[in-house]
């Protein structure tokens, strides 16, 4: 309960300095990181009743291994390919303007 509270009002804080699709941003990836976390100490506690040679206690260490890599996936598109993204949006708007402009200077 805490950490998703003080992760709002972290990010509260530096949405006023920030645009609003960067918010968007880390907003996403805060609560992807926290999500994932979250799992992996639950399953881990599940976990912690049997010996780990177990089938029970391998399967849940083995969620525990893919929320992690689950949150590294994602953030790993949020943080990169979605600016990347949004670079070429801004690129191609910015030529569509120049284009535009000299071809109504006739």
């Amino acid at each position: 309960m805490y950490v998703p509270l003080s992760v709002s009002t972290i990010w509260n804080v530096v949405a006023v300095v920030i645009n609003e699709h960067l918010t968007i941003h880390l907003y996403a990836i805060s609560s992807t990181v926290t999500a994932a976390l979250s799992v992996q100490v639950a399953v881990r506690a599940l976990a912690a009743p049997w010996t780990r040679s177990s089938a029970i206690s391998q399967t849940l260490n083995l969620m525990a291994f893919a929320s992690l890599l689950f949150a590294i996936v994602l953030g790993e598109v949020i943080l990169v390919l979605l600016h990347v993204d949004s670079v070429v949006v801004i690129v191609s708007t910015t030529n569509a303007r120049a284009d535009v402009g000299t071809s109504c200077n006739i």
